[in-house]
């Protein structure tokens, strides 16, 4: 016959329970420091897409150019001299670079010229990115069309 005795103290279903608490307290307790030590910047500048249409085979130049513009503080103001980069999506036209420098109105444009086969109505797109003196990374997708017929 067996008999169950029992000493003072604390039990070891007491000691495993406690066990089991303690690493995720300090998994926590860990990464908090961590996490607040890599705050995501907070975006400073606005960055948006400038849209453009053409005809089959054109060449779009000047303003006509789809491009993106890079603004910034409340009232807007341009922000000048800034790198933006490019990236062909899809359309029927052909990008003639891969980057632009933004001018004194903040935009900049890429040429694009359409294919002479292109069906009026098609819509393409250009990705457009740039990352800002604040460290965020801007991006906006440029829709390209063709001229409805």
């Amino acid at each position: 016959m067996s008999k169950n005795i029992s000493a003072p103290g604390i039990s070891r279903r007491q000691v495993l329970a406690g066990s089991a608490w303690a690493v995720p307290v300090i998994a926590v307790a860990v990464a908090t420091p961590l996490a607040a030590a890599s705050e995501t910047p907070i975006p400073k500048y606005t960055f948006a897409g400038i849209s453009a249409t053409g005809n089959p085979g054109e060449t779009l130049v000047d303003d006509f150019r789809p491009g993106a513009r890079v603004r910034t503080d409340p009232e807007g103001n341009p922000v000048a001299g800034q790198v933006v980069s490019f990236v062909y999506v899809s359309g029927p036209f052909t990008m003639n670079e891969n980057t632009a420098t933004t001018d004194g109105e903040g935009a900049a444009r890429v040429g694009v010229t359409f294919a002479a086969n292109a069906q009026p109505g098609i819509l393409g797109a250009i990705q457009a990115f740039w990352t800002g003196p604040d460290g965020v990374k801007y991006d906006d997708t440029v829709d390209v069309s063709v001229n409805a017929a």
